[in-house]
């Protein structure tokens, strides 16, 4: 006796939780074959979450999620916790800030609230300065 065969809706699942999980295994092999970058956190921090809220709101690609996969997507969502981490300590915002590919834009892009954007900017500046001050500062 046989497995069933599956049916549209079975490889319908598939392709959708394969779109998903792609995106994973894309960041694993980028951090694990290249040689990963600190700066690289908060870009790959950002894609996961749109893609995490693109699944749960069926945007974009996933327009058409099946509502099993949603709700996974929605339970993970809750659980996704990266960004309490990173909030916590600004060494992940100061190595962005400091890569000239990213500088301060990507934070201006993914914030979409330019007061907030120029606040965390303020305040990471702030602590550079305050950290590491020039070293040929007037006095």
């Amino acid at each position: 006796m046989g497995l069933p065969a599956f049916t549209t809706q079975d490889w319908n699942q598939l392709r959708q939780l394969r779109d998903i999980l792609g995106k994973f295994d894309e960041f694993t092999q980028l951090v694990s074959h290249s040689k990963p970058q600190l700066s690289l956190s908060i870009a790959l921090y950002y894609e996961l979450e749109e893609l995490f809220q693109d699944a749960s709101n069926r945007e974009g690609l996933l327009q058409d999620a099946d509502q099993v996969l949603v709700s996974a997507v929605r339970a993970g969502l809750g659980k996704y916790e990266y960004f309490a981490f990173v909030d916590e300590v600004n060494t992940y915002y100061i190595a962005m800030i400091l890569d000239p590919r990213f500088k301060c834009e990507l934070l201006k892009q993914e914030l979409e609230d330019d007061v907030a954007a120029s606040f965390l900017i303020t305040q990471l500046r702030d602590f550079l300065h305050l950290h590491y001050p020039p070293e040929n500062e007037p006095q």
